[in-house]
């Protein structure tokens, strides 16, 4: 798996997910490194959330077990 793949949103593009995929509207935002997927905090008025964007080649099988 080539990590220079990994996902590489921008927190504008992040936040965008969260609200449209998800009704979150972050006030707070913080990226994690990480070395192959894309994981982010993102602080509501709901609570405290974790948004994980995988890496393109990840195995959907592998995805579905986290």
């Amino acid at each position: 798996m080539n990590i220079a793949n990994r996902p590489q949103f921008t927190e504008v593009e992040i936040m965008a997910i969260a609200k449209e995929h998800y009704g979150l509207e972050p006030t707070q935002l913080t990226i994690f490194e990480s070395e192959r997927d894309q994981n982010s905090l993102l602080k509501t008025s709901k609570g405290n959330f974790v948004l994980k964007i995988s890496h393109p080649a990840e195995d959907p099988e592998v995805l579905e077990f986290q």
